[in-house]
């Protein structure tokens, strides 16, 4: 994973770099002093420096880019381990795949927004071989000032955040609170971790929020006092309410104890208390004649809605239909039903996710995808 996240880090530089070039010494003989040590006119005690070497300007520039990020390497590698045993914190809550695209968005967004004030602070071409050197430079005092402004931002949103998330509106807007609280301080962790490579004394400032007392609060939260019930009528209906169940467990929503599988009403709650969520509606299987002579097929399809329970509201419809086929109808059902549930409970997921991270939204009911 380091190797593409330096090339990206790289490409950010390309875009977001303020290419000003510093005083050249292209025609002097002799070295300057930052290629033989430290520069009186860029002491360390200002200014974080890397040199690049190579056979043309450009090449020169990047590896100096490149020697400048590297300082900045260690502590990114630290930061993925930290952020990794962050996510295991939340167990099976989050897959491979999603941890790992969460730690290189947060590296790519660490790694630019520190580098994005570099400039090129002095070149120099070595007139025996016309090897070109370059001097690439961040202004401590510049980078500790916009990384201070960055932190003290972070800190004031994670406040609200948290705020929201003990003391909010409704269940969705509590999660809400809790998953941005938790998201925002990752970053702002990212931050102050670079604060401490850019000050000269290795210092940050330390958060008032920490990510397991956070995470604690908000699985407390989820287990106690979040309830999801699931009503699903059908052939497949209590095979569907199993794939949801094991998807919601995943992300660390617990739906309440079963109730009867698949026989619960669509038309009201399974349980007499008032669910925060509930997820309804109907799925269906059935054979289909097509001219194939050796494979049998299976249709599906499913209608169902997630609401929020105390609003009524609509905030997300799952009404898709699909088939499958094998040689056999036995196996054509079997693989019509693992498909199903696996398209239903990813779209259940991402429909929370979307309400839980981004804006809620109110959906109407979509066109049915059962034939009545």
């Amino acid at each position: 994973m380091k190797a593409p996240i330096l090339r990206t880090s790289l490409r950010f530089l390309g875009m977001f770099l303020v290419m000003m070039p510093g005083c050249a010494t292209f025609h002097t003989s002799s070295p300057p002093e930052w290629i033989i040590g430290q520069s009186q006119v860029y002491p360390s005690s200002q200014y974080l420096v890397g040199v690049g070497e190579g056979d043309s300007r450009t090449v020169a520039e990047e590896r100096a880019y490149g020697a400048l990020a590297r300082i900045f390497k260690a502590e990114i590698e630290a930061r993925s381990r930290d952020w990794e045993s962050y996510s295991l914190l939340e167990g099976e809550h989050q897959s491979v795949e999603t941890r790992r695209l969460n730690l290189d968005h947060l590296t790519q967004v660490s790694t630019k927004k520190v580098l994005e004030n570099v400039r090129i602070l002095d070149s120099w071409l070595r007139p025996q071989d016309s090897r070109f050197f370059v001097l690439a430079g961040l202004n401590r005092a510049k980078a500790e000032k916009r990384l201070l402004d960055q932190i003290t931002e972070w800190d004031r949103m994670i406040a609200q955040e948290v705020k929201q998330g003990r003391r909010g509106p409704s269940p969705l807007a509590k999660l809400r609170g809790w998953k941005r609280a938790i998201t925002h301080l990752l970053t702002r962790k990212t931050a102050n971790a670079d604060l401490e490579i850019v000050r000269t004394n290795g210092t940050g400032i330390s958060s008032p929020y920490h990510l397991d007392s956070l995470n604690r609060e908000l699985e407390d939260y989820v287990t106690h006092h979040v309830t999801i019930n699931i009503a699903i009528k059908g052939d497949q209906g209590s095979q569907v309410r199993r794939a949801i169940v094991e998807g919601l467990s995943r992300e660390g929503l617990r739906p309440m104890a079963n109730q009867d599988e698949g026989m619960g009403s669509v038309d009201q709650p399974p349980s007499s208390m008032e669910p925060d969520l509930l997820i309804k509606g109907v799925v269906k299987m059935w054979d289909i004649d097509l001219p194939d002579p050796l494979f049998r097929y299976v249709r599906w399809c499913s209608d169902l809605e997630v609401i929020e329970g105390k609003t009524h509201r609509i905030i997300g419809s799952v009404s898709r239909t699909g088939r499958e086929g094998h040689m056999t109808r036995k196996e054509a059902w079997a693989r019509s039903s693992k498909a199903m549930q696996a398209i239903i409970t990813s779209e259940i997921i991402h429909t929370l996710a979307a309400n839980i991270y981004g804006e809620p939204q109110e959906v109407g009911p979509s066109s049915p995808a059962c034939p009545r």
